[in-house]
């Protein structure tokens, strides 16, 4: 078992953030530097573990995707104990949260769009030597009536962060790394593989709440977690390239 971390923070100036997900990582890494916290980042577990950071740098919090290709879960926190055993884990994921061995707290993606230096401050404070879940409710759809493509309030946070061409930027980034999503559940389906589908389902679906495409991220979701045979793979998989294309028209007609 882990050696208990008993956070000490009283305000949050330097965070480590190792997520594979491209989106997510830049996201997490805008709000908190808007929000005047240091950040590094990292891709992988692997890389967090071993690279080097800038001289004197040490993370008063990491803060890690739990699912991740190589080195994840308490097997990543037992790793970054060992290199930073003073500095409290907090875990995020697409997936329903559930308490994780070595983090002291589990956020559910999308993260908010505003106050996260709080939240993660908040959660070190209330965090003793109990795990402690911290869940932001996941939108569902109503079984009666169609998912909106867009979170409009998502997007308008979003708009009022950055600047249009950051935005534009960020957005196009999610909607190549939704486009390669797919073509490698095209490529698994095809091969047969439901769990790299899979997989590759469970980035999709963080990726699209942390830009707020409701409708994208559900139909990710529901190949994830619902999909149990190829047939119902297939099925999937066209839902999902059909909300890729809407949420793609709908957000190049945001930005005109």
């Amino acid at each position: 078992m882990l050696p208990s971390v008993t956070p000490k923070i009283e305000t949050l100036r330097r965070v480590l953030v190792i997520d594979d997900d491209p989106v997510s990582l830049s996201l997490t890494t805008l709000l908190l530097e808007s929000e005047g916290v240091e950040v590094e980042q990292r891709a992988s577990g692997e890389s967090a573990c071993h690279d080097p950071l800038p001289a004197g740098w040490h993370p008063d919090l990491i803060l890690t995707d739990l699912q991740m290709p190589g080195v994840q879960g308490s097997a990543l926190a037992r790793q970054l104990a060992l290199r930073w055993p003073e500095a409290p884990r907090i875990a995020m994921s697409a997936a329903t949260p559930r308490a994780v061995e070595g983090y002291i707290a589990v956020l559910q993606k999308p993260l908010p769009l505003e106050g996260l230096r709080t939240t993660l401050e908040n959660l070190c404070r209330s965090a003793q030597n109990t795990l402690k879940d911290a869940s932001h409710a996941e939108i569902k759809p109503a079984r009666n009536h169609p998912l909106a493509p867009l979170d409009k309030s998502v997007f308008l946070k979003l708009k009022s962060s950055m600047q249009i061409a950051a935005l534009q930027e960020f957005l196009d980034a999610m909607l190549a790394d939704a486009g390669k999503r797919i073509e490698l559940i095209q490529h698994a389906m095809d091969a047969g593989d439901m769990a790299a589908a899979k997989r590759e389902a469970h980035t999709l679906r963080g990726a699209a709440g942390m830009a707020g495409a409701l409708a994208l991220k559900e139909a990710a979701r529901n190949l994830e977690v619902e999909v149990d045979s190829l047939d119902d793979l297939k099925h999937g998989l066209a839902r999902l390239k059909a909300e890729y294309e809407r949420v793609s028209v709908i957000l190049a007609s945001k930005l005109l």
